[in-house]
């Protein structure tokens, strides 16, 4: 449009990337007895849109980055500051209770893929839903694409695991 300024596209940071003021939206947790703001791996993060491809009803080597991304960020850290011990729940599995990912060296990227694998791909326990021959990824009907962590809304220092429908 003539008359109209130029814009130039900007690169903004990733929502949980870095750390910034205090607000209703930031994680905190307890780390060498102080409270501090955790910032989660990008890799991890729920925005609406998978971060990666990861079918969980496949092994977690089938998992996908996006293009020119190395498959060493699968083992970088999950949160910052590093953290051996993260807790999960399933908004859409309500009888699971929690995921728990523990690592003492820290928790990674791949710790927490693994993890969620390993824990849907377990048989329904009777106590869950008194069936037998079910495994809990079944639960999740089409919604078996991992999307992302978000905060959980409970206020209590864990984290929510998004899906979303597969292809």
């Amino acid at each position: 449009m003539p008359g109209a300024p130029h814009l130039h596209t900007v690169s903004l940071p990733h929502p949980n990337s870095t750390p910034h003021h205090a607000s209703s939206s930031q994680n905190y947790s307890s780390y060498e007895g102080s409270t501090c703001i955790l910032s989660l791996n990008p890799l991890l993060s729920w925005t609406g849109v998978p971060p990666l491809y990861y079918n969980v009803t496949r092994d977690v080597q089938c998992i996908r980055l996006q293009q020119g991304c190395s498959p060493n960020l699968l083992y970088a850290p999950a949160v910052h500051p590093l953290s051996t011990h993260l807790v999960l729940t399933v908004p859409s599995l309500p009888l699971l209770s929690t995921i728990e990912v523990r690592n003492p060296n820290g928790v990674s990227v791949y710790d927490v893929l693994a993890r969620i694998r390993d824990v849907l791909d377990r048989s329904v326990s009777q106590t869950e839903m008194g069936t037998m021959g079910m495994k809990r990824i079944d639960f999740l009907g089409p919604n078996v694409l991992f999307a992302g962590l978000s905060r959980s809304r409970d206020g209590q220092d864990r984290w929510e695991v998004r899906f979303v429908p597969g292809a």
